[in-house]
């Protein structure tokens, strides 16, 4: 039973990844490092070059190191398929959820995926913090 539950954590990860490689940037296909004016954005972000490329540059690591995580334990075929399914799981919700809204949803599955792969990290980081 232990297995079953540690590879379906695993496809959790894979999922909250996905979502977050998708929803972060909410399907604005904007380059990288850059917010074109987009309404729902606060005007100061307009011109917040490096603020935006900082995390930008942090999802993009997150996003790297998880799926090479994820790859090295999971099944190929696996990864292969569920990596598709959710990808277009997470392409469809890009264009329902506005930017905003799929950024914080991105930071949530972020710490999600993380707490799933690598369990004691979040706890490490808290007594860290305190």
């Amino acid at each position: 039973m232990s297995d079953f539950l540690d590879t379906a954590g695993l496809v959790v990860a894979l999922l909250c990844t996905q979502l977050v490689f998708t929803l972060y940037g909410a399907g604005v296909r904007r380059p990288f490092g850059h917010l074109p004016r987009i309404p729902d954005v606060p005007r100061y972000l307009w011109r917040a070059r490096k603020a935006v490329m900082a995390l930008d540059s942090v999802f993009a690591l997150f996003v790297f190191v998880m799926m090479l995580s994820l790859f090295s334990r999971m099944n190929g075929f696996a990864f292969i398929f569920f990596s598709g399914v959710f990808f277009v799981l997470g392409e469809a919700l890009t264009y329902k959820i506005r930017l905003v809204p799929s950024f914080f949803a991105s930071l949530v599955l972020a710490a999600l995926a993380v707490t799933l792969v690598w369990p004691g990290v979040p706890a490490t980081l808290i007594v860290a913090a305190g």
